[in-house]
């Protein structure tokens, strides 16, 4: 079941990409931007009416995902995170391609369907390169509708910025916030504090989160 809901999840993602640069084709571009904006929204409030009408899966003790994740399923997730945010924000192509490094989580928030709990897994890269594997080890996320679990991604600025989050020394300032990722957001996007961050919910309805006094750890793959 878990397989047919990602597989769709994948489809819904690439038929969206696939006809927004048709869209683009045949329009200005500000219409095409604003299309892309209203398509967004419009799905997030079907999202939130499926939400409401749908029951959680219960979790039987004995179908309880390990607490240790294998790199493989983790870069395999990473993965696919990164293409529904460029597929969210065709954008942030540019800093995937082009920043110094940046740290993705492909599920963070309670009740978490793919790493569970209140923690989350990710994956570190440097110059568009897999060098290791972070986890989430406190999180402090603020108002969500739906109860929906979320993708984040960290763009780190500087070289250092990069370098300090792996020597463990990094926690998130509570002037970050976060940037919902949607067409045109990351046009606008600055650094803050040596980093940007952006979420998008990958189930449910999510409100911008606040992930002031998040704080990792880093493991660099062996």
């Amino acid at each position: 079941m878990l397989d047919t809901y990602t597989r769709l999840q994948r489809r819904q993602v690439d038929k969206r990409a696939a006809y927004l640069k048709n869209f683009v084709k045949i329009l200005p571009p500000a219409k095409a931007l604003r299309f892309a904006q209203v398509e967004t929204r419009l799905d997030l409030v079907y999202q939130l009416q499926l939400a409401a009408a749908v029951p959680l899966t219960p979790l039987a003790a004995e179908n309880s995902v390990p607490a240790s994740v294998p790199s493989e399923a983790i870069t395999a997730e990473a993965e696919r995170a990164i293409e529904a945010f460029k597929s969210a924000d065709t954008g942030l192509t540019t800093l995937f391609n082009n920043s110094v490094g940046f740290v993705v989580f492909p599920s963070i928030g309670k009740g978490g369907l793919i790493f569970g709990g209140e923690h989350g897994k990710g994956l570190v890269y440097q110059s568009a390169s897999p060098v290791g594997e972070a986890t989430l080890t406190e999180i402090n996320v603020g108002p969500q509708v739906g109860g929906g679990t979320f993708y984040e991604v960290i763009f780190f600025e500087t070289a250092e910025s990069l370098a300090n989050f792996k020597e463990g020394h990094f926690e998130m300032s509570a002037k970050v916030a976060a940037i919902a990722a949607a067409e045109g957001a990351a046009l606008d996007a600055k650094y803050r504090e040596g980093v940007i961050v952006f979420t998008l919910p990958r189930s449910g309805l999510m409100a911008q989160a606040a992930i002031g006094s998040q704080k990792f750890s880093y493991k660099p793959l062996q």
